[in-house]
């Protein structure tokens, strides 16, 4: 089975100001609404203007430090400094590469290695990060402080040039460069299955074609106050800030107690465009917040990341009777989101809601084993094509062999997703799960096999196997299951090991012990079994 959707859109002349790079979404909205807030983060609201005037700032700094063209690396999350930094790096025609302040630094620092970054932006948030970062890189890296002085510990943190605000704010603004539609406007890692994360560069042309739909297609304004709830790791983010920032809208930042309780924060800000995992709409109705008629300011509610259930669309749709509500679809290698369902109450009775049709000039193929169409019905792998479709992964052309194919039936180029799916002629695509052992946990797209191979090194046994809690590619959390060994450590330090190389929604919860682990009619380890195990355990 394969579709076609439509034909491709066109860059849409925005107010005179055609949008083929990030660079352009951004001057759109300033050119839409140059004395409007366009950012209201840490209790302070900063209009386009004068974000861009800093934005330039740090961009020219940039630029003079690093005239070789090298990505640039934003550590922070949540700040000023975060957000000048993404901008700065866009203004400058660089690739900006996003880090969590959150992760284990050894992870953070292979990132910023394999990036090849030359310039590194740091938020005060990610000081207690930033130290033992810069101490262990190899090489000079220009480091920019853009909100503040420089802080004591930089100096003898590593080489390289140390620019505070004051130095950014000196440097005279440079014209911003024209970049071509292949350039890389951003990498992102994702969890890969051999232990080590996938760099995955997506290109002008591909975030371009996305944000073109999406601001159309959404109906994004000047008048929106949009929510931004996603990681700057987290390739959703990318929406939050260019979708809103090209139709000239205030992008609203919720601080990290509000992501855990956002009901107040979408009452208190007003908030008309949210975009979230499904998980956290689920944590809201556990919480009892999402109550008819609870949010009246929602015009729009877009989730992703992860299977939305058909009941949480329900309950959303009337706590937000004014809202649209729609299930978006895609991975970071097709750039954001690449399909679409509205759902509405007269949707189907599924348990979950469809991820529907393809965007505009794309295409979507489920095929068997061999690459070969499945008929209408059946299911099979959902791959993809079309101007979404990234190039492939970071400096990896093996892992791009692999995933990045020419299917049988087509002389075009796709995308193996690995997702299983089947086609409705009423509802597009209904996704049915994984083919190999991939998860989404609270979004976050999670390889076991990552967690395995950190589990084997510290218990010392080829004897381990993660699984997701509950069952199914939307987890909440993952637990692991190892074979008893005399000379193996223990759960404290096996644990211990994980927070040192995973990020913590990669760490299990628990290790259990066991006798053996069980083995399905093929031979392999049963993970089902496993799944059923724990289920049994909450149930006691």
């Amino acid at each position: 089975m394969a579709q076609r959707s439509g034909p491709p859109p066109q860059s849409p002349a925005l107010d005179n100001v055609g949008v083929r790079s990030l660079a352009d979404a951004w001057r759109s909205g300033v050119f839409k609404s140059p004395h409007q807030s366009a950012l209201q983060v840490d209790g302070t609201s900063i209009s386009y203007r004068e974000l861009d005037e800093r934005a330039l700032s740090i961009a020219a700094a940039i630029s003079q430090a690093d005239p070789t063209g090298a990505p640039v690396a934003v550590l922070g999350q949540r700040s000023l400094d975060a957000y000048l930094g993404v901008l700065g790096a866009v203004l400058a025609g660089r690739t900006y590469v996003p880090l969590h302040p959150g992760f284990p630094v050894d992870r953070t620092s292979g990132m910023l290695r394999r990036s090849g970054a030359a310039t590194l932006l740091v938020g005060p948030e990610a000081d207690d990060v930033a130290r033992p970062l810069l101490e262990s890189h190899e090489g000079e890296l220009t480091v920019l402080f853009p909100t503040r002085r420089l802080p004591e510990w930089s100096a003898n943190s590593g080489t390289g040039p140390r620019l505070d605000a004051r130095d950014i704010a000196a440097t005279p603004h440079v014209e911003t460069p024209m970049v071509s539609d292949e350039s890389i406007a951003y990498l992102l890692f994702t969890s890969g299955s051999t232990g080590m994360p996938k760099g995955v560069g997506v290109s002008q042309a591909n975030v371009s074609a996305y944000l073109s739909h999406a601001v159309s297609a959404y109906g994004y304004s000047p008048a929106d106050r949009c929510s931004q709830m996603f990681d700057l790791t987290f390739d959703l983010s990318v929406h939050d800030l260019f979708a809103t920032w090209m139709a000239g809208a205030c992008l609203c930042v919720p601080t990290k107690r509000a992501t855990i309780a956002p009901a107040k924060f979408i009452r208190d800000e007003e908030i008309t465009a949210w975009f979230s995992v499904p998980s956290a709409a689920m944590l809201m109705d556990r919480m009892r917040t999402m109550k008819p008629g609870a949010y009246p300011s929602l015009r729009l509610s877009l989730f992703c990341g992860e299977a939305l259930p058909a009941t949480v669309a329900q309950k959303w749709s009337a706590a937000a009777p004014n809202s649209t509500v729609h299930n978006l679809y895609g991975p970071t290698e097709a750039t954001i989101a690449i399909t679409s369902y509205e759902w509405t109450a007269n949707s189907g009775s599924g348990a979950a809601v469809p991820i529907g049709r393809p965007f505009p000039g794309h295409e979507v193929a489920i095929v068997d084993t061999s690459g070969c169409t499945v008929g209408e019905g059946q299911r099979g792998e959902l791959c993809l094509a079309g101007p979404q479709v990234t190039p492939g992964y970071w400096n990896d052309p093996e892992r791009t062999a692999a995933s990045f194919v020419v299917l049988p039936h087509s002389s075009d180029r796709w995308y193996r997703t690995g997702d299983l799916v089947e086609w409705s002629p009423s509802d597009g695509l209904i996704f049915h799960g994984r083919i190999d052992d991939q998860v989404q946990v609270m979004g976050f797209r999670v390889e076991l096999a990552e967690v395995d191979a950190v589990l084997r090194a510290a218990l010392h046994t080829e004897s381990v196997i993660t699984v997701s809690y509950p069952a199914g590619p939307a987890a909440e959390a993952l637990y692991a299951f190892a074979v008893r060994d005399s000379d193996q450590g223990g759960e404290a330090a096996a644990l211990a090991t994980c927070r040192e190389v995973l990020p913590p929604y990669m760490v299990p919860k628990q290790v259990f012990f066991i006798d053996h682990l069980p083995l399905n009619s093929n031979g392999k380890i049963d993970r089902a079994a496993l799944s059923k195990t724990l289920e049994g355990r909450a149930n006691e």
